[in-house]
């Protein structure tokens, strides 16, 4: 059985910077890596994206 791919978007802009980060890393942590693969999109304090499969929060 192939895996889903499913997307987590963090960071930003926002005050709430710090706290998406640790909530992508409680998603990362918490997903069945059996069932799902995981593709992240970081956003810096900026607003520039990055495309990463291991983020530095992981």
């Amino acid at each position: 059985m192939s895996k889903l791919r499913v997307g987590v978007i963090f960071g930003g802009k926002s005050a709430e910077h710090e706290v998406s980060l640790q909530s992508a890393k409680n998603i990362v942590e918490a997903i069945d890596k059996e069932k799902f693969d995981v593709t992240l999109l970081g956003i810096d304090k900026q607003g520039n994206g990055m495309l990463t499969m291991r983020p530095a929060i992981c």
